[in-house]
């Protein structure tokens, strides 16, 4: 087969890409106006002699680590012709990919992996979960709390994204919507969008299948959650189940899950670090000012992003955190076990296990106390 070449998507590509990416994910057959003219992504195409065989796009979001936004390029929409499949395309597209990020200054990576070894073998791993849990709608009844819902409009959207930005701050992995790859609209298109000072809930029945989809719940107090909660428990007798998308998991102690048959569906992300160094750099590291001035000697391996391969020391000084090159290599950690380290889905132990880590303790120690617990590491976006 021929070399694979990548390009920078072009408006005239509109048609085959659309109907390449249609093959494995589906939609409409019509091609989206949006895609002739200027995009919020860049897209790239992949061909094989004079063939377009592969397209992916990156979507300029923003990702919260440690209380600070961290630029990152969202792949999506990754699709490979069928009779081109295993013959190098997707990888070509990656490759393609990484250099052009680390251009735009998209110093991490994160995707909704459907062939999780394509990218993992280019250094991506998981990161977070998207995660919902399923409950009986009477599951929701008798915890009355006094606030008033109402209808949102178009007026209520700077209320709800700034509701929303005062959670996702504070949960590392959320996206920061402040970007142009998120439309606010999106808020009011649920069948019931309903909002109250300090809080908003955004529901889609099913009634075919009797099912109640909560896409957001996002409350600033205890009592505004507990009147949300209760305004689910309202579906009662039209309708059977609730799907709970979980953005902020303190719900789950509000409504005391351990009594109730909920089950839970978690679909994993993977995050790349594209940059390490100013990965480093645009996160937030809020146990650095409690630390004393330290080091951690790092031996880098990824040969996919030679850039960022080799030794580097991370610096801890006066609250600070930066990466510097040089030092012994006192530990050796893979491009997938930098992803999980960052996000902070893995301690340095687990990855030593999974074999992504090996090297001195005293330096590891380090790793795990600059990026804390931050609990469960999730978004509440699908892309």
């Amino acid at each position: 087969m021929a070399d694979v070449t990548v390009r920078d998507y072009r408006s005239s590509d509109a048609d085959a890409a659309w109907r390449l990416r249609g093959v494995p994910f589906g939609g409409p057959k019509e091609t989206p106006e949006l895609w002739r003219g200027e995009t919020t992504w860049r897209g790239f195409i992949a061909e094989t002699g004079g063939e377009r065989t592969g397209f992916a796009m990156v979507r300029p979001y923003r990702q919260f680590f440690g209380g600070r936004a961290v630029p990152m390029g969202g792949i999506a929409s990754v699709a490979v012709a069928p009779q081109a499949r295993g013959r190098g395309v997707g990888r070509a597209l990656l490759e393609r990919m990484l250099t052009e990020m680390r251009a735009d200054g998209q110093p991490i990576s994160a995707l909704y992996p459907t062939v999780p070894a394509l990218y993992r073998g280019r250094g991506w791993e998981r990161g977070g979960v998207l995660e919902s849990i399923d409950l009986p709608v009477h599951a929701f009844q008798g915890r009355r709390s006094k606030i008033e819902l109402r209808e949102a409009t178009e007026a209520d959207i700077p209320a709800m994204r700034d509701c929303y930005h005062r959670l996702a701050q504070t949960v590392d992995g959320m996206l920061d919507r402040r970007t142009k790859s998120y439309r606010s609209a999106e808020l009011l298109e649920c069948d019931a969008s309903l909002v109250t000072d300090g809080g908003y809930l955004l529901v889609q029945p099913d009634r075919k299948n009797r099912v109640l989809e909560v896409r957001e719940l996002l409350a600033d107090t205890p009592e505004v959650a507990l009147g949300l909660l209760d305004s689910i428990g309202s579906w009662t007798g039209l309708l059977d189940r609730v799907k709970l998308h979980i953005l902020d998991e303190t719900l789950l102690g509000v409504l005391e899950w351990s009594g109730l048959d909920g089950r839970k569906r978690t679909q994993p992300w993977l995050l790349r670090i594209v940059d390490l160094a100013a990965a480093v750099a645009a996160r937030g590291w809020p146990g650095a000012s409690h630390l004393a001035d330290a080091v951690a000697d790092l031996e880098i391996e990824d040969r996919h992003a030679p850039w960022q391969a080799g030794r580097h020391r991370l610096v801890v000084k006066d609250g600070e955190v930066v990466l510097e090159p040089g030092g012994t290599g006192a530990v050796r950690i893979t491009a997938r076990g930098l992803g999980a380290w960052y996000s902070g889905s893995n301690t340095t132990a687990g990855l030593r296990r999974a074999g992504l880590l090996t090297g001195d303790p005293g330096h590891t120690r380090l790793l795990d106390l600059l990026v804390g617990a931050p609990g469960t590491v999730r978004m509440a976006d699908y892309f």
